[in-house]
């Protein structure tokens, strides 16, 4: 499987340039590295020769930025691609598990939970659900147990960390631009779902 991992800029060079050297260091596989700079007010600079660097001119959101990594990513021949915030911080092997689990033809679309560094890396989210018009999500890995035994389809995942395949977005769409930058991961998660694949959280994966 051949895998990007897209980070979207939006006028924050040094987080981003960060998250991207965190991240190269912990994986242990191949990767296409993508850096979307979404119409900042100054352009990104002193990124590594082997990372792919597309400037929109404008800012298109996350929905639209993240749009045109997976359009370059799935054009360079990726099987699936990692968006992934440029505040978040992959632990080591969470990439490597998020790519195993996507071999699941069912699967789609994975998300691993998300810690907070501020307070020592306790959960801050471990899945959403949403059902009949109402959101909710948990930091409890029990909660997140339920949902999944009971009614798995209704599972949501986040924008934060999400791998996403090329089968899936040929199915379900790329993300509703028309959302910009909010509530777009939780509208994919819903249209995986209608698409016959099950957005999983891989918990055994973190950022």
């Amino acid at each position: 499987m051949k895998v990007a991992v897209v980070i979207l800029n939006w006028n924050k060079a040094d987080l981003t340039r960060h998250c991207l050297d965190v991240s190269r260091r912990v994986v242990t596989v191949p990767l296409h590295w993508i850096v979307i700079d979404n119409g900042s007010t100054s352009p990104i600079t002193g990124l590594p020769d082997d990372v792919t660097l597309v400037r929109n001119p404008t800012n298109l959101g996350f929905a639209g930025g993240v749009n045109v990594g997976l359009r370059t990513a799935f054009a360079a021949g990726a099987d699936a691609v990692l968006l992934l915030n440029n505040d978040a911080e992959p632990l080591p092997g969470a990439v490597e598990r998020l790519i195993d689990a996507a071999k699941d033809p069912g699967a789609g679309l994975l998300s691993p939970i998300i810690l907070n560094s501020d307070r020592n890396d306790q959960p801050d989210w471990v899945a959403s659900f949403w059902r009949d018009g109402v959101f909710e999500y948990t930091n409890d890995p029990a909660r997140h147990a339920t949902w999944l035994a009971k009614t798995p389809e209704n599972i949501c995942l986040t924008g934060t960390a999400l791998l996403v395949t090329r089968a899936l977005i040929e199915a379900a769409g790329p993300f509703d631009e028309a959302l910009f930058a909010y509530w777009e991961d939780t509208d994919l998660s819903i249209r995986a779902s209608a698409a016959g694949f099950r957005p999983r959280v891989v918990t055994e994966a973190a950022v």
